[in-house]
């Protein structure tokens, strides 16, 4: 049986943030409400038994044999000793190996997914796609008739044709839902993780940044990274590792040091942050935190508040955006000005884009 606290932001990473004196505990703040605390770091980012891999309460088989119901969060605690290993050395100021680069950047997009917002979407556009699917399906008369010949061959073709309506129906007007199982979203946390992780390391720029010593801590967000676009390729777009050539993806992994991916080279560079980068770091820390953030002391996260008050513009603007699927609701030519509407978690919004076919794909 597996731990019942299942992290979805590493306890090491939020000790690494913890105040300079025993007991070693972090200073909290609640976004919501501004109320401080400090708290251990283990009591933190957790979910009960958020990793278990079943089927809504029953065991997984395969092939015959029972799956070990804590294998998603062994996995994850793999994944996260290699990255502590590498953070710190990393804070000692030392030049990681490629092996231990691939491990950082697994985590990195491993914590990405992990989290409940990184769950949420990576469900929702599951379950959005396998409908458009059926529908599509659905839809096809010719194609649908078909293979329902093949299939039930004692079944008439009347028959066929009314229960192809009567789910059609169902699944437009919404009383037919696909809900992907607990097992399957957990899955799709490591889904093509491989190529993502080699696509990244091949074609970003990795900077490890150290704050100034006259600059203020970093703080570190409940979901630890961010996202932040500063050249979109539509005002409405999703943010990602490299969803413009303006993408930035940020983790701090110290008080003092700082993980930014950026499109590019693929080459692994070090720097440094004056005070204004890590106030503009911690807004966005600020403005992706989920429930709370964590800092070093009271008056770090209490001046990052106040801090956040007087750039609410700036806060909005680095707010999380989720990924948008877009549709076109165009009948019609497959060309020229299309209407859209994109669907994400956080909802559906409306677009016009210019579509042309023989555009290269980037």
């Amino acid at each position: 049986m597996s731990a019942k606290r299942h992290h979805y932001l590493p306890t090491f990473l939020i000790r690494r943030f913890a105040q300079r004196k025993d007991p070693p505990f972090v200073y909290r703040l609640d976004v919501s409400s501004g109320r401080t605390r400090l708290v251990p770091p283990r009591s933190q980012a957790f979910r009960h038994q958020y990793y278990r891999f079943d089927l809504e309460g029953e065991p997984i088989e395969l092939d015959g044999e029972p799956v070990d119901p804590g294998i998603v969060e062994k996995d994850l605690q793999r994944i996260d000793g290699d990255a502590a290993n590498a953070i710190r050395r990393l804070v000692s100021g030392v030049e990681i190996e490629p092996r231990e680069r691939f491990a950082l950047a697994i985590f990195c997009a491993v914590q990405e997914r992990r989290t409940p917002q990184g769950r949420a979407e990576a469900r929702f556009m599951d379950e959005f796609l396998h409908t458009l699917e059926q529908e599509m399906w659905f839809s096809n008369k010719g194609d649908f008739l078909a293979h329902a010949r093949t299939a039930v061959p004692e079944i008439s073709e009347e028959e066929i044709e009314n229960f192809r309506v009567d789910t059609l129906e169902q699944i437009q007007s919404g009383k037919l839902v696909f809900k992907a199982p607990r097992a399957r979203e957990l899955a799709l946390i490591f889904f093509q993780l491989d190529e993502v992780v080699l696509k990244v390391l091949k074609e970003c720029e990795w900077w490890i940044m150290r704050v100034d010593e006259d600059a203020p801590d970093l703080v570190l967000s409940d979901v630890g990274i961010t996202q932040v676009d500063h050249t979109p390729r539509h005002p409405k777009a999703g943010r990602g590792w490299m969803s413009s050539p303006g993408a930035e993806t940020i983790l701090p992994i110290d008080p003092r040091m700082a993980v930014v991916v950026t499109p590019g080279s693929g080459d692994w560079f070090w720097g440094d942050i004056d005070a204004d980068e890590v106030e503009d770091i911690n807004l966005r820390s600020y403005a992706h935190s989920d429930v709370c953030y964590y800092g070093t002391s009271q008056e770090s996260v209490c001046e990052l508040r106040r801090l956040a008050r007087r750039e609410s513009v700036q806060i909005g603007e680095y707010a999380p955006r989720s990924p948008v699927l877009w549709v076109a609701e165009t009948e019609g030519p497959s060309s020229g000005e299309m209407d859209f509407t994109g669907y994400s978690v956080r909802g559906t919004t409306k677009a016009r884009f210019i579509v042309d076919p023989d555009a290269t794909k980037e």
